[in-house]
């Protein structure tokens, strides 16, 4: 049996998983992914399954395991195996909906398990393929990856000669990557810069939020044509984009009604 290669957790991942700790509860599913892929077509149910199987076998971050070695988080890549995909038939619209609202309920995942799920549902003459991941192994761009790997994929599943030459990225690289950049000299000139420009921040507090309560909600609204040219035209002119822009414009807005000068805005 060939013996596993442990490696440490990435910085990105560690901070996912010191705000997963920091809950105080496993029963929540504030780093958990939820996504909706539509085709406008009744895809072949075997095929499907076995496209979905090729991309877990070909992407090794979805085979990550996390692990306590040594008295220290570490993770490992699982060996593949082919796996069943749940196939959910569904009939009318509100059955769909509710089945949505199940896919919110249970959108939790241990982290010392399997970090992801697929389910191949068809409703409407149409099929989706909806998936949970846990964001320490992927991210929204990844999703969205997988989704453009269905696509390419599903054409090809019964060809074994075009599906041999199909790239096989490697989390792997990723992590060595890191590793290296931290054993590096300009890691350590980076970490004397941000240690100097976190000294300098603000921690003033404008709102105060439970961080265990991982409940949102979602504003929208549409701008006028000539507003949104105008601000179009500011950015093309300023060569900033538009989420720049509006970054801005919360900044100005938080200090003219509650007069912080210095504030800091998490963004995604």
């Amino acid at each position: 049996m060939k013996k596993l290669d442990y490696y440490k957790l990435t910085n990105a991942q560690q901070n996912i998983f010191e705000v997963e700790q920091s809950l105080l509860t496993s029963n929540n599913a504030c780093n958990v992914l939820l996504v909706s892929v539509k085709f406008d077509k009744d895809l072949e149910y075997l095929k499907l399954e076995k496209t979905l199987n090729k991309i877990i076998e070909i992407n090794d971050s979805f085979r990550l395991k996390l692990i306590k070695h040594n008295n220290a988080i570490k993770q490992y890549v699982d060996k593949y195996e082919y796996q069943k995909i749940d196939l959910v038939n569904i009939d009318t619209e509100k059955q769909f909906k509710q089945y949505i609202e199940y896919l919110k309920e249970t959108a939790i995942i241990d982290i010392y398990n399997k970090l992801y799920e697929f389910k191949i549902v068809k409703y409407n003459k149409q099929t989706y393929v909806m998936y949970k991941v846990h964001h320490i192994i992927n991210d929204a761009w990844g999703m969205t990856q997988v989704a453009e790997q269905i696509k390419q994929i599903y054409p090809i599943i019964e060809n074994a000669e075009l599906l041999n030459k199909l790239e096989k990225p490697t989390y792997i690289n990723i992590i060595e990557k890191e590793e290296k950049y931290n054993n590096s000299d300009k890691y350590t000139s980076d970490k004397q810069f941000w240690d100097e420009y976190v000294k300098r921040l603000s921690v003033e507090k404008i709102f105060n939020k439970d961080i265990s309560d991982t409940k949102a909600t979602r504003y929208s609204t549409s701008l006028d044509k000539e507003i949104y040219l105008d601000i179009k035209k500011y950015c093309e002119e300023n060569s900033i984009s538009e989420y720049t822009f509006f970054l801005a414009i919360i900044t100005i807005y938080f200090y003219k009604i509650y007069n912080v000068e210095s504030l800091n805005i998490g963004t995604p």
